[in-house]
């Protein structure tokens, strides 16, 4: 099986998020990344969806009364 694997800018782009939010997320360990030599990191697009599912919150239910 062959993963798909993003860079900083890619993986950024597709979470949406400006890319010091996501060294945030990197520094705070919330997402799961590769660290590929001394700098570069590398993110596989499933984990990324992974991170979006476990984030995801589910809709409230309203009750008739």
């Amino acid at each position: 099986m062959c993963r798909k694997v993003l860079n900083s800018y890619e993986a950024a782009e597709f979470l949406r998020l400006p890319l010091p939010s996501l060294y945030v997320l990197v520094a705070k360990r919330e997402i799961p990344f590769i660290k590929a030599g001394k700098r570069r990191l590398r993110f596989f697009e499933d984990d990324l969806v992974g991170y979006l599912e476990e984030k995801r919150v589910a809709p409230m239910v309203s009750r008739a009364s």
